[in-house]
């Protein structure tokens, strides 16, 4: 059961391959499960086997992976995850431009791969290139931004990070109904 597809990021390959030395965000990112423990075999060692523990968030099934990076490279990078569900995941950067690398992402998997899986991982690769562009941008709000998700945000579980979406989009509709309520108010008196 194999997934792939191909999108072009609006980012160097250096500032990818970057972010795959700390795998423990880059599975934090990851829309379709919650990391509970991830810990590397030799700390500091990009290329070391790590151990994996996640909890996916539509079947609530936690899973232990005893990870290993078969290939780790600017141009492709390899990573084996074996477990109940095991995976190969495949990711080859060729980089177009400064500011822009063609990813391919390949996964194999022991299980067929669902609909809503295919999705959550198309979500995973986006949201890994999201965070990279805004590891890239200078400004204070920016790095405000960057250390609200790495202190918070990545810590939640999926749940959660819907929870807070809904919170905080009631909290935006009500401001604006409240301002929508005044200005009527001011008009109509």
């Amino acid at each position: 059961m194999n997934y792939s597809f191909e999108l072009i990021l609006p980012v160097g390959r250096d500032f990818i391959y970057k972010l795959f030395t700390d795998l423990e965000k880059v599975f934090r990112l990851n829309p379709q499960w919650s990391v509970l423990f991830f810990e590397r075999k030799i700390k500091n060692d990009p290329t070391s086997n790590f151990t994996l523990k996640v909890r996916y968030d539509i079947s609530e099934r936690e899973i232990n992976y005893s990870g290993s990076i078969i290939d780790f490279n600017p141009q492709q990078i390899i990573i084996k995850l074996d477990g109940e569900i095991s995976r190969i995941i495949s990711l080859k950067m060729t980089e177009i431009t400064d500011q822009k690398t063609h990813i391919a992402y390949e996964e194999t998997c022991n299980e067929e791969i669902s609909t809503s899986e295919k999705r959550n991982i198309h979500l995973w690769i986006k949201s890994i290139a999201n965070y990279i562009q805004i590891t890239q941008r200078k400004s204070i709000f920016s790095k405000i931004w960057l250390k609200i998700i790495d202190k918070i945000w990545l810590r939640l579980t999926p749940a959660g990070r819907r929870i807070v979406f809904f919170i905080v989009v009631a909290e935006i509709a009500s401001l604006i109904f409240l301002i929508f309520i005044l200005i009527s108010w001011k008009i109509f008196k």
